[in-house]
């Protein structure tokens, strides 16, 4: 099964204030750090662990200009970063 990802980015402060529920496996963002959350379509982004880890088999579908495949790498590259407890900027 593949999922359909589509990604918001934004500040933490932002995130904090508006406190939007993420759409299932919607990707947001946090800018400039790169941390991200995963949503599940029910949880607000307040009570959402951040995430380490993308779904498995995951289509990026990119909101910005930056094509599929680099959007993808950047996010698997920050996973990584993340497993070896390493800083995600």
């Amino acid at each position: 099964m593949a999922f359909t990802v589509k990604f918001r980015r934004d500040s933490v402060e932002h995130w904090s204030t508006i406190n939007p529920i993420l759409q299932k496996n919607e990707v947001g963002r946090v800018s400039p750090t790169g941390e991200f959350k995963v949503g599940d379509g029910s949880t607000p982004w307040n009570d959402l662990a951040y995430s380490t880890t993308l779904p498995e088999n995951i289509i990026m579908v990119s909101c910005y200009r930056y094509p599929v495949d680099s959007v993808k790498k950047y996010y698997e590259d920050l996973v990584r970063r993340f497993q070896r407890g390493q800083s995600p900027r």
